[in-house]
């Protein structure tokens, strides 16, 4: 759906910020002191989550009105957990953790060696931790899919003959000039913890802050990047492989981009454009050719040899 590629790329060079008080690519992002970075995250972490959960979300309620429930779940298990634990558990997950060891010192091994270590860290018993490890940036992954098991029921509800009703009010409502700003008052409430003035003060600014910029994106991808044009169809197909194997590529370039005597502009840029060319080019001739590795990365499969559609000329 329009959205979903502009919020993947916007996570990808926010991914490469500044944020930490070393030149370092640790498990987590790409930081360099030539920023003041905290300022750049807090302002990130106002929208850039919540924008994924809602659009994740209006991805849930479009899938369900051409699937019925065991359809819709056989669909989010085969998009979300065959890349977390099919590919993610082995390829694009642990040279981030590896990284993230190495720079912090408890480990000095090469990358093959310290595989054992990693699939060590694995639950594998059965219990509420089954199957649980540290995922990285795939987490997303494996939340999605749990929401979109939970809320199933009340999706199911709302798009019944009974629930149709409500979900048309509150459409209606929300068309309503202001009224659609309201709904940041439950944005962030459960951050409210002592009630303070000063704290009810800043959550209530950050609710606002953050849901007017998600509703801003919303606004701006559903005036402009209607009309199923090519480059959309291309775009939004490439979504999920992109944001499988971007934090990984990401940290790979960094890791060497962060310690040149270079502006932070520059730094940036290349760690940007690299970052795409090398996620970009084996998704066009490789993954998005090929039905394993659609299989792999979460995509439908091409039911023929012919060129996959939305190919770019």
């Amino acid at each position: 759906m329009p959205g979903r590629s502009a919020r993947t790329l916007t996570g990808c060079a926010a991914n490469g910020r500044a944020g930490a008080p070393d030149d370092v690519a640790t498990a987590g992002h790409v930081r360099t002191d030539a920023l003041n970075g905290p300022k750049m995250a807090v302002f990130e972490s106002l929208w850039i989550m919540p924008l994924l959960m809602a659009v994740a979300g209006a991805g849930s309620w479009f899938a369900l009105a051409s699937k019925g429930a065991v359809a819709y779940i056989r669909e989010r298990a085969a998009r979300l957990l065959v890349p977390l634990y099919g590919l993610g558990l082995f390829v694009p997950v642990p040279p981030r953790y590896y990284w993230d060891q190495v720079t912090k010192g408890p480990w000095s091994g090469s990358l093959f060696e310290f595989y054992p270590v990693f699939f060590g860290t694995v639950e594998f018993r059965l219990g509420p931790h089954f199957l649980d490890f540290w995922s990285g940036h795939l987490w997303f992954l494996r939340f999605l899919f749990l929401y979109s098991l939970l809320s199933l029921p009340l999706l199911l509800f709302l798009k019944s003959r009974r629930g149709r009703p409500m979900t048309d009010r509150l459409a209606g409502w929300c068309r309503r000039r202001g009224v659609i700003v309201l709904l940041a008052g439950g944005y962030r409430g459960w951050q409210v913890a002592d009630y303070a003035p000063a704290r009810v003060a800043f959550v209530s600014l950050a609710a606002l802050t953050g849901w007017s910029w998600i509703v801003f994106f919303l606004g701006q991808a559903s005036r402009h990047a209607g009309g199923g044009s090519r480059l959309l169809s291309y775009a939004n197909e490439a979504v999920l492989p992109f944001y499988v194997l971007h934090q990984t590529v990401i940290l790979a370039i960094g890791r060497y981009a962060v310690q040149w005597d270079a502006g932070i502009g520059l730094k940036y840029v290349v760690i940007t454009a690299a970052s795409f060319v090398l996620i970009m080019v084996p998704y066009e001739f490789l993954i998005r050719r090929v039905n394993a590795l659609r299989f792999l990365f979460g995509m439908r499969l091409r039911r023929s040899a012919a060129a996959p559609e939305g190919r770019l000329r």
